[in-house]
């Protein structure tokens, strides 16, 4: 894994066809910034959302904020130095303590946060606590992960409270390249 470059851009198109995500990424002084489009399902039944991330040199989520184009609603989540999340009323969100990870539900690329951060050898595993967030309702909700390396260029993903798994393929940046049944990278 290429551990000091970063790609520019990427794209990822729904597993059903019906969605595309662009994403931006730059590296500033001492933190990498995201930002990202993405539209989800068909025309009429679908939604579209923005969403940034900040994450430190570490590839430890340090700010999130999320909406729906053309709603009301966003979510903003800061995790402080020492581990602790507050929302954008500056609320403390103590069911998230300790937790270093978001996982948004439109993206694959927030798998790649704690597949760079992890920096896991061929055949070892780790256990996570994310805070989850689905789309298009922005529920924020802490979720325990699996993530094992089984190839130089592959990681299976396990929600550990379900019986979900899925094998995912990944390029020089550990970002996705395919995620089965939900995502695919686009060239």
């Amino acid at each position: 894994m290429d551990e000091n470059s970063l790609p520019g851009t990427a794209r990822w198109r729904a597993w059903s066809g019906d969605g595309l995500e662009h994403l931006v990424l730059s590296r500033k002084a001492d933190y990498i910034e995201a930002e990202s489009a993405v539209i989800s399902g068909p025309v009429h039944a679908g939604f579209a959302a923005r969403y940034s991330l900040r994450v430190d040199c570490e590839w430890r989520t340090s700010e999130m904020r999320a909406s729906i184009v053309g709603a009301s609603t966003s979510v903003y989540l800061r995790r402080t130095e020492d581990g602790h999340w507050f929302d954008s009323n500056n609320q403390q969100l103590q069911y998230l303590d300790g937790t270093v990870d978001v996982d948004l539900s439109i993206t694959p690329f927030t798998n790649s946060l704690p597949i760079r951060r992890l920096k896991l050898c061929v055949g070892e595993s780790a256990e996570i606590a994310a805070a989850y967030v689905s789309f298009p309702e922005l529920e924020v909700s802490l979720d325990r992960q699996r993530y094992t390396r089984v190839a130089s260029d592959r990681y299976r993903y396990e929600p550990l409270d379900s019986d979900f798994v899925r094998e995912l393929s990944v390029d020089q940046y550990g970002f996705v390249i395919t995620y089965p049944g939900l995502f695919r990278r686009v060239e």
